[in-house]
This record gives C-alpha cells, sequence and structure tokens, in this order.
C-alpha cells in the first residue's frame, strides 16, 4: 500500500521510480548563436525576415540546388510547389480527404488568382489500406 505523500499521475498514485523527471538535453547555445537569434527577433519580423534570403542561398548550397528560398507556411510552399511545376487551372489536383486543408487553399487560391472561368476543386480520393 503506497502512503498518502506518493507522488500521483491524473488523481493515481505512482511509485517514484515512475513519476521521476526525465532529464531532457540542454542546448548548448554559444554567444554567436545566441546573438544571431536576437539579431533575427528584434525588428519583430520573425517570417520572411532579413535572413529569410540568406538561408534559402545557403539551404540551396548545402542541398546542391540551383536555388532556394524560405516561405513563411506550408500553405506558401505548396503555392511555389505547385507553381515550380507548372500545374494550372487545368491541371487535376487528387490529394487524400484526410489531409491538411492547406493541400485545397493551394489548390483553390492559384484557381482564383487566374483569369480562368470556374474553380477547380482538388479532387478527393478515397483509398483502402493495402493491409
Amino acid at each position: 500500500m503506497m502512503n498518502e505523500t506518493a507522488p500521483q499521475v491524473r488523481g493515481i498514485p505512482v511509485p517514484s521510480r515512475v513519476a521521476m523527471k526525465i532529464p531532457m538535453a540542454r542546448p548548448l547555445i554559444d554567444e554567436e548563436t545566441r546573438r544571431a537569434v536576437l539579431e533575427v527577433l528584434e525588428p519583430g519580423r520573425l517570417a520572411q525576415g532579413f535572413r529569410a534570403p540568406e538561408f534559402g542561398e545557403r539551404f540551396a548550397q548545402q542541398n546542391e540546388a540551383p536555388f532556394a528560398t524560405a516561405v513563411s507556411s506550408r500553405t506558401a510552399a505548396l503555392l511555389f510547389a505547385r507553381m515550380a511545376l507548372e500545374v494550372g487551372p487545368r491541371n487535376e489536383v487528387i490529394a487524400m480527404p484526410l489531409t491538411l486543408a492547406t493541400i485545397a487553399k493551394a489548390v483553390l487560391f492559384l484557381e482564383e488568382a487566374s483569369n480562368e472561368t470556374g474553380v477547380h476543386y482538388p479532387i478527393l480520393v478515397y483509398r483502402q489500406p493495402l493491409y
């Protein structure tokens, strides 16, 4: 029988060995990194700030890509991918129905931005599990 002072999880007493704190690795942040982070935070623009172009250039170099750019959201990334692949209003975009709304937003945004008549919606396809 456990005593009344035993640690509890959701009101259930647990042995102290279970309730012990799991130590997390303390991040090693040197002064140069700390200054760089504060330099980005100071102007108050976290997305598409002045360091974004440099990030894109360095990311492209590291990945041996001809170019790269930083974007502020998944929707923006999908829009860029769609434009790069030249997927336009006359193309079909097939997606799973249990997917992020971001995919549908990216499809609909370019449809609205184009001068094509009629909006083309993404085609949602259900599939049976393979197992």
